[in-house]
């Protein structure tokens, strides 16, 4: 299972707290994760900007070139 965080491009751990995924059918963990980061969470919000900047001026064109 991915746990990873995508930011800018790149599949990154977490750096923050881990947190348990519960089944709450049997009260079993599913798997542990690691959240991100405030840095991690800034970078991605940055990234997210850029990308949204660069993509919403992009053809449709462009975009199914990149596809």
């Amino acid at each position: 299972m991915q746990t990873k965080l995508l930011i800018n491009g790149e599949f990154v751990e977490g750096d923050g707290d881990s947190l348990s995924v519960i089944n709450h059918a049997t009260s079993g963990e599913i798997i542990k994760i690691t959240q991100a980061s405030t840095d991690q969470l800034d970078a991605a919000v940055k990234s997210s900007k850029q990308a949204f900047n660069l993509w919403s001026c992009t053809t449709p064109g462009a975009m199914a070139a990149h596809s």
